[in-house]
């Protein structure tokens, strides 16, 4: 078994050949599984840090960040490259301040 990023042509080609089953990213390590969905986290959170810069423009400013607390590794790593990239691309971008959300109240919990 190995996990793999599909992209939706290829999706959809296997599921006309009847692939049995076809699993998203959290359960991707389970070794009776035959095919695997998974997304580039990393790469998300670098784009989010570019998307985050184009927003607030040229003259940066202060943000803080709310991210969902979960000891999820997707989670950590999308959440890790935003920090990372704006640390790196953006000196005019400060984090100034970060407060993990658990849920189940996630909007109570972000306040």
């Amino acid at each position: 078994m190995r996990c793999v990023t599909i992209r939706k042509p290829l999706l959809n080609a296997a599921l006309r050949c009847a692939v049995e089953e076809i699993i998203r990213q959290c359960d991707c390590l389970r070794q009776d599984r035959l095919q695997c969905v998974a997304a580039i986290n990393y790469g998300n959170g670098v784009a989010s840090a570019h998307l985050m810069a184009k927003a607030l423009g040229p003259d940066g400013g202060d943000i803080g960040l709310v991210f969902h607390a979960a000891d999820f590794f997707v989670t950590k790593q999308r959440y890790d490259a935003f920090k990372a990239t704006i640390a790196s691309d953006y000196p005019n971008i400060k984090i100034v301040d970060e407060q993990g959300i658990g849920g189940p109240d996630f909007s109570g919990d972000a306040e």
